[in-house]
């Protein structure tokens, strides 16, 4: 059997319901395939055409799939296309609320620092030397520039 990367969340329904009977089928022949060819003999089954009838199986739904995704290749692409916005447009909230979350990490390490520094003083801004020196400041401040430098490289079409 080849190797089958496709992903059913990219595919059209029907060919997507096709690429799922094709696993399943697939996995059930190399169990029935792994019952019939290891283990003792006597843990065997006794009658290997069973197999033979699940490869038989996936040999179809393969043939099924490979018949689909030949004649519905605008179908494959309009879907693949579509999903292909909606995980971008899902990476882009991600990292957003990523950058927002660093900021606040940065805040947070900025007043760790300065109420460090301050032991019995009164703590009212965090723009000290202390926090400017931070270094868990510094580093979440490098992480928003990286998540920034990610944001405005992510790629706008699928071609």
């Amino acid at each position: 059997m080849p190797i089958v990367t496709l992903r059913a969340d990219d595919l059209p329904t029907d060919i997507a319901a096709l690429l799922t009977t094709y696993q399943q089928t697939s996995r059930a022949a190399q169990e029935a395939h792994h019952r019939a060819t290891t283990g003792p003999m006597p843990d065997r089954p006794a009658h290997p055409e069973a197999a033979e009838q699940t490869a038989a199986e996936a040999r179809d739904a393969l043939a099924a799939l490979e018949a689909a995704t030949r004649k519905g290749n605008r179908q494959i692409l309009e879907s693949s296309a579509g999903q292909f916005h909606t995980h971008i447009e899902n990476a882009r909230i991600a990292l957003a609320t990523a950058e927002t979350e660093m900021r606040a990490a940065a805040a947070s390490a900025a007043l760790y620092a300065t109420a460090q520094a301050r032991p019995g003083k009164p703590i009212l801004n965090t723009g000290t030397e202390a926090a400017g020196r931070s270094k868990g400041k510094a580093r979440c401040m490098t992480t928003v520039s990286d998540i920034r430098d990610v944001l405005s490289g992510l790629p706008e079409d699928v071609d």
